[in-house]
């Protein structure tokens, strides 16, 4: 029953790097999720307005309306057309407690921090639409955002030394998208 709903929720993405709408919507799609895209928050407020959304994924620094303010608007709609309350998931860079913080203070329901791990993903809109898929007993008191460690860089190599710097790690990438060729 659960696994026929998901066909049926929708997910609206707003993210103003058109990359990072594709990745998103590719990864929700194989959730099952249905999904649309806004490219900044006037433009989110404005789908919201006129479709229904189980859930949004709102990124937080974008052009025109960034996602704070898009936020604001869309649970003041909730409130004078006498909505439902939709999740909103805020998806940043900004990984302080104090940015994690200033996300929740402007009605949003959770926090992921960019570059978003696909299995986080996974369980952050399972959990936040009750589908009952987040199975590691994690509650959102007991997530914490980790600082990630320096990792120092060596010295670019020259050209004429004959080394040779990686700059894409393609395994890497297969395994952090589920081996998925299409993705």
């Amino acid at each position: 029953i659960m696994e026929a709903q998901k066909h049926s929720w929708r997910v609206l993405i707003v993210e103003d790097m058109a990359t990072n709408r594709l990745t998103a919507q590719a990864l929700i799609a194989r959730m099952g999720y249905q999904t649309d895209m806004a490219e900044n928050g006037l433009k989110a407020v404005e789908k919201y307005k006129n479709n229904h959304y189980d859930l949004i994924l709102m990124d937080c620094q974008m052009p025109e309306m960034d996602g704070f303010e898009a936020t604001r608007k869309i649970r003041d709609l909730e409130k004078a057309e006498k909505r439902g309350h939709v999740p909103i998931i805020a998806m940043t860079g900004n990984v302080f407690e104090s940015d994690r913080q200033k996300c929740f203070d402007n009605g949003m329901d959770d926090f992921i921090a960019k570059p978003v791990e696909p299995d986080v993903l996974m369980r952050k809109i399972s959990s936040n639409l009750n589908t009952g898929e987040n199975c590691s007993g994690e509650t959102d008191s007991d997530q914490h955002i980790v600082m990630p460690d320096i990792i120092e860089h060596p010295e670019p190599a020259r050209p004429d030394s004959g080394s040779s710097c990686v700059v894409f790690d393609k395994a890497q990438l297969y395994e952090r998208f589920g081996n998925d060729d299409q993705l």
